[in-house]
């Protein structure tokens, strides 16, 4: 099905007027499901938790009368969404959580809880250590997994040098940094990866993605993040050139 509606679009739409015909009975089986499955939950355990995750990777279609495809899901079929029996946490597009809805958001679902970005500079432009650190064992907890007797900062990077660099151009974005990487192996026929390497890796992510996704009018609005508001700019959150990080004085 999945395969399905990538490559015909117009299904999706006949889908989506299937599901809402039957919106009711669906939430009921949902429920009923649920409630059996409680019931067979181990004795010290008694709640169920749904994550709907990847939902913040929703293209944002404008739909008309100005609501997009976000507002159309999280606001107008709200009823729908929170009709389980069931704590259920939803991943919501960032720039939706700082949009002008976002008073409407918090009054259906509570105050949504953002997941900051891990900081890697500070105000200051310095190198934030912990942060990177952070960044440095994701990487390491990932190889790890496969072999853990491996030395990462020899036998993975030609050095930690390159390590850290690669964690640091991530700008402190977990998902990023799993992408580099990805973009890494593809310009290596062998380990250890060198700082050369990486940085091809960073111009091709520059060249490719990123400079698309800023036009020469924005460049003055990225610099105004700093001292105006983020939620002025959703644009920018959706593209991943602005970021919120941890601790929030250094975003």
């Amino acid at each position: 099905m999945t395969t399905s509606l990538r490559r015909i679009p117009s299904s999706r739409e006949t889908i989506r007027k299937q599901v809402d015909n039957y919106s009711v009975s669906l939430i009921t089986a949902l429920n009923e499901f649920i409630e059996d499955a409680q019931h067979k939950l181990p004795n010290d355990q008694s709640k169920i938790v749904v994550i709907a995750d990847n939902l913040d990777r929703i293209i944002p279609l404008e739909k008309g009368n100005e609501r997009t495809s976000h507002e159309e899901i999280f606001l107008d079929y709200s009823s729908q969404l929170t009709a389980l029996n069931c704590h259920v946490v939803y991943t919501v597009p960032i720039s939706l959580a700082y949009s002008s809805n976002a008073t409407e958001l918090r009054n259906i679902y509570a105050t949504p809880q953002v997941l900051p970005m891990i900081m890697v500079k500070n105000r200051q432009n310095e190198s934030y250590s912990k942060g990177l650190d952070k960044l440095k064992e994701v990487i390491e907890k990932r190889i790890h997994l496969v072999d853990s007797r491996i030395d990462i900062d020899t036998q993975i990077f030609d050095s930690q040098d390159t390590r850290i660099e690669l964690c640091a151009m991530t700008g402190g974005h977990v998902r990023e940094l799993m992408l580099l990487m990805q973009s890494v192996m593809r310009y290596i026929d062998d380990f250890p990866i060198t700082t050369r390497i990486v940085r091809r890796a960073v111009s091709d992510a520059r060249d490719s993605t990123y400079r698309n996704a800023v036009s020469s009018e924005e460049w003055q609005k990225l610099a105004e993040v700093v001292t105006v508001d983020a939620r002025y700019y959703p644009g920018h959150l959706r593209s991943r050139t602005v970021h919120e990080s941890f601790p929030s004085h250094g975003s």
